[in-house]
């Protein structure tokens, strides 16, 4: 099966690798020498631009395509289905939640209040899943 990004490269002209992406001949203008710019973003999304003035919508129509091609199909709940498995707003989440026991924990060692066992050990295990995160991200 053929993903969203060999999809659209395989409908425009001239294209060729331009750093992390690609470089074609916009198809909603006449265009001798390619000034669109096609790439996916690390969310998965595909990234589109003319660098003569098209808009996205007007690119994507005359490749008889719509802007919901350029985005991972959903899941129930509204949730992008990402190609390693992993949801980043459920991450970014949880190392908020984790971040917030951290600033619990040094809010109530400034204020002198004396930190017991647990709390370190729960402040730990949020140091320890912040950086297992940074690690996947």
């Amino acid at each position: 099966m053929m993903s969203r990004l060999e999809n659209i490269l395989s409908r425009l002209e001239k294209v060729s690798r331009a750093g992390k992406g690609f470089k074609a001949c916009c198809p909603a203008h006449p265009d001798r020498s390619p000034s669109l710019s096609v790439k996916e973003s690390d969310s998965g999304q595909i990234l589109v631009h003319c660098f003569a003035g098209c808009t996205t919508d007007s690119v994507m129509a005359a490749l008889g395509l719509t802007l919901a091609d350029l985005y991972e199909p959903k899941l129930n709940g509204g949730q992008s289905r990402k190609r390693d498995g992993i949801n980043r707003r459920e991450l970014k989440a949880a190392v908020d939640f984790e971040r917030q026991v951290l600033f619990i924990v040094n809010a109530d060692k400034k204020a002198g209040r004396l930190i017991s066992q647990v709390d370190l050990e729960r402040a730990t295990l949020a140091i320890n899943r912040i950086s297992s995160v940074s690690r996947i991200l």
